[in-house]
């Protein structure tokens, strides 16, 4: 039995590729114009939004995943590299609810009370004044 445990980073993928206008030649008659671009703007709305997608590898599905890092390099029209790290972020609920005085125990409701104000308070010096103690590098070189 293990007495420890294992605290367990989240998944994370790396997507690499390369989107071009250029028609591919088996399809013919395909017209890819403007798909760099779309890519370009779709890779680049998700990064800035930020919302979780689903990321599916054909090998795995990563649920909740969110771009962590996107680098886009455009070196010629037409065409685009990127690479993409994405990192599974875990989703959770909030829930607010009305508590009624009654419902509370009396040590709660007692802590709940008004805080006393103690006003202003004098204080006293903790040690010697500096002026008192002189400097530490001055006393040692013959202050």
């Amino acid at each position: 039995m293990v007495s420890d445990h294992v605290i367990r980073n989240p998944e994370r993928v790396t997507i690499e590729g390369f989107v071009t206008d250029a028609p591919p030649v088996v399809l013919g008659g395909f017209s890819g114009r403007g798909v760099t671009q779309d890519a370009f703007d779709k890779l680049d709305e998700l990064w800035r939004e930020g919302d979780p997608f689903d990321i599916d590898t054909g090998y795995k599905r990563y649920p909740d995943m969110v771009i962590s890092s996107l680098e886009m390099p455009r070196e010629r029209d037409g065409s685009m590299q990127f690479r993409v790290e994405a990192r599974h972020v875990d989703i959770v609920a909030s829930e607010t609810r009305e508590v009624s005085a009654d419902s509370l125990s009396d040590d709660v409701s007692d802590a709940a009370q008004s805080v006393n104000d103690a006003g202003r308070q004098t204080t006293s010096p903790s040690g010697p004044r500096t002026e008192d103690r002189g400097s530490v590098l001055f006393n040692l070189f013959g202050g």
